[in-house]
This record gives structure tokens, sequence and C-alpha cells, in this order.
């Protein structure tokens, strides 16, 4: 009989005490679930208004802010802030995806750490240009940002309770 292993098994197993098991199945869970929302959240709509003729999906916010600081000179020196705002937006779902890699890979590890909070605090970037669009985040923004939230601060806590840095209660006792 074959057994599911979740993604974040290995925090399960490096972890030396029986009472640390629940907290991790914990951590697991908010994690999937924090993936699920973000994944979801590029199919949703995520701006809406401003100067955009349609609203966009998050597919297309995610290409857009990625790509376009690189295509368009004109708009450095139209808008530099915008630009840098838009620069640095574009940069947060691969910092989040590094994180999440790093965390679930090597929890604790600097790299983890130092990829998340990288990735929060892109997040106002994008506020930024939505100011400067005269744009509004819609439910596809909102469930991005809770899913990498939710994802981010799962991987932490596990591997808090891995090293023993969490109050871990025995309720047998």
């Amino acid at each position: 009989m074959s057994s599911f292993s979740p993604p974040l098994a290995p925090l399960g197993e490096q972890a030396g005490s029986a009472r640390a098991r629940p907290y991790l199945a914990h951590s697991r869970l908010l994690a999937m679930l924090g993936l699920a929302l973000y994944v979801v959240s590029f199919f949703l709509i995520a701006v809406g208004g401003g100067n955009f003729s349609d609203p966009l999906r998050g597919y297309n916010c995610a290409l857009f802010a990625f790509f376009d600081p690189w295509q368009d000179s004109n708009f450095l020196r139209s808008s530099p802030f915008e630009y840098f705002s838009l620069l640095i937006g574009g940069w947060t779902n691969l910092l989040f995806l590094a994180a999440t890699v790093f965390g679930f890979w090597k929890p604790g590890s600097r790299a983890a750490r130092a990829l998340a909070v990288a990735a929060l605090v892109c997040i106002p970037f994008c506020w930024v240009v939505f100011a400067c669009e005269t744009a509004f985040p819609r439910e596809g923004h909102f469930a991005w940002v809770v899913g990498m939230v939710l994802t981010l601060a799962a991987t932490m806590s596990a591997e808090a309770v891995e090293h023993g840095k969490a109050n871990v209660r025995d309720d047998r006792d």
C-alpha cells in the first residue's frame, strides 16, 4: 500500500519531538492552502479601473510587471517613480517562489528568510503602480497577497517548530 507524502514531509521527519508533529501538520496544511490560493489568484481579476481598458487577470499583471519595464525605455524617462515601482513589483513572484522552495528545501536558512522578507517588501510597490495608474486591486490581488503570506508564514512556523523555537505544549500531560 502506498502512502501519500505531502510536499513538506521532510520537515516532519526532521522534527525530533513527537509533540511537534501536530504543529508541522498544521503548517503543511496552511502552506498547501496558501499555495493553492496563490495559484488560483492568477486566474482571477487582479486589477480594475484606471488606465486599463479591461480588468486584468493575475497572470496578465505578472507578465506585464515582469516584462514591461525591460521593453519600454520611454517609461523610465516619463515616470521614473512608477517605473521602479513596477520593476520591483515585477520581481515579487520570483522572490516568493524562491523563498518557498528554500523554505521547503532548507528550512531556517538565511536564504529562505531573506527571500521571504524581500518578497513581502515588494508587495507595496504594486500598490504604488495602482495609485499612479488610478487603478484598484480586485479579488485576484487580495488572493495573491493572502496566498503568499499564508505560505511564507507556514514555512517559517514549521522552521521554528523544527528548531525548537516555538512553544510546543503537550496536551496529554
